[in-house]
């Protein structure tokens, strides 16, 4: 089950869960300068939230959010809990059965899963762990693009079927990683700009010993 929520004014996340369902902790709230910094770009009234120590935003005219169970790869027989935005117009389908997912024609039940979006999870591992699972998993290396995000380097993984598909990225964040789900379909992206600018208002702290201007 998921449970979506639509803020009007910056408020913080509920406590995502780890891999396995544990506990992950309570959010920080957001910091006075990410709503700022967030603030210039978007001039609608913006949604901080955090994951752990990360930060980031959204327009609530845009996107909505929701708690969603993500299935990690390469196996994709383990679950985390992660935050998915996803567009608001689309929001008041949940639930009901006339979304079609994945090129059927079929009508299916309207999820927040399957809708396309961005989901955001803080695994529990080192980064390094999840890239050897892709090595134990068959995945060559290859298959790995490196990638930055808000200063933190990391690696993506593409994974797609029926004109559909998801954007696994992953970032070190000290001891833990952070995992960016992109789930994209044939069907086109007209809410790219949102989910851009909440790719631009993340905040990741930087590892130990290195500097910020």
């Amino acid at each position: 089950m998921y449970q979506l929520t639509r803020a009007i004014v910056p408020s913080c996340l509920l406590a995502l869960t780890a891999c396995g369902g544990n506990a992950e902790g309570q959010p920080h709230g957001p910091a006075t300068d990410d709503i700022a910094t967030f603030a210039e770009n978007v001039p609608d009234a913006p949604t901080m939230g955090t994951i752990g120590p990360v930060h980031y935003g959204f327009s609530p005219e845009s996107l909505t959010r929701a708690e969603i169970q993500l299935a990690l790869p390469p196996r994709f027989d383990s679950t985390v809990w992660a935050t998915k935005l996803f567009s608001a117009e689309r929001a008041p389908l949940l639930g009901g059965g006339s979304c079609r997912y994945g090129g059927s024609p079929a009508a299916q039940t309207c999820t927040a899963e399957k809708e396309d979006g961005l989901a955001l999870a803080l695994l529990e591992r080192p980064i390094a762990d999840y890239r050897g699972d892709f090595a134990s998993g068959g995945i060559p290396a290859s298959a790995l693009r490196p990638d930055m995000l808000a200063g933190a380097s990391g690696f993506c993984f593409t994974a797609s079927a029926a004109g559909d598909g998801t954007d696994y990225c992953y970032y070190a964040v000290s001891e833990r990683t952070l995992l960016v789900s992109r789930r994209f379909s044939e069907r086109g992206a007209p809410d790219e700009p949102a989910f851009a600018e909440v790719l631009e208002s993340l905040r990741i702290p930087p590892e130990p010993g290195e500097h910020t201007s």
